[in-house]
């Protein structure tokens, strides 16, 4: 992701949002727009609405072959599954991600109580801190926070290896070794 880390809006607020499109389609989108009366903006936001409405309209139709399942509780709550699914495939990888998975893999290793690891705890610190630039401000914050959660202290041998290990991976990432 480039640029700022996204904010989730208020769905009823009126967001600003920019995009590059080539001229062929600003022209094609203005002249829409002049045709049907309307701002260049509300255009573009009509034919995303719609865009989405027919993707979900063919999910639910190649599940269903009609259009019942806007009138059946079960065959929506389907279909949604399935269209979340869909998205959940097609997200992009966010920047830092390989530090993000490394950061959940040392909060689950401490709330599975294996024992108080100084080593998770001082990659969640490493993470927050020293590649903060990579990571939007609530991970970052996450990570601190679970740094310093109370835990139960057995200290377990195998921590100095995951802490090597952990070293080890993020000097791949600033390698650019691992994607």
């Amino acid at each position: 992701m480039r640029g700022r880390p996204r904010v989730e809006r208020d769905p009823n607020d009126r967001v600003p949002m920019s995009i590059r499109v080539r001229g062929e389609v600003f022209n094609r989108l203005s002249a829409t727009a002049t045709s049907n009366n309307r701002a260049l903006g509300n255009e573009v936001e009509l034919l995303i609405e719609q865009g989405l409405e027919r993707a979900l309209a063919t999910i639910a139709q190649s599940m269903f072959g009609d259009d019942s399942w806007t009138r059946d509780h079960r065959k929506f709550a389907r279909v949604r599954e399935r269209w979340n699914k869909e998205l959940d495939e097609l997200t992009p990888v966010p920047e830092g991600g390989p530090l993000i998975g490394m950061g959940r893999d040392a909060i689950e290793m401490l709330k599975q109580k294996r024992g108080d690891s100084p080593a998770a705890r001082g990659m969640l610190r490493e993470i927050a801190s020293s590649h903060a630039a990579l990571l939007p401000p609530e991970i970052a914050a996450e990570f601190l926070a679970a740094a310093d959660a109370d835990y139960s202290n057995d200290p377990s041998e195998g921590d100095r290896e995951l802490g090597d290990q952990w070293e080890r991976k993020i000097q791949q990432i600033k390698q650019g070794v691992v994607q």
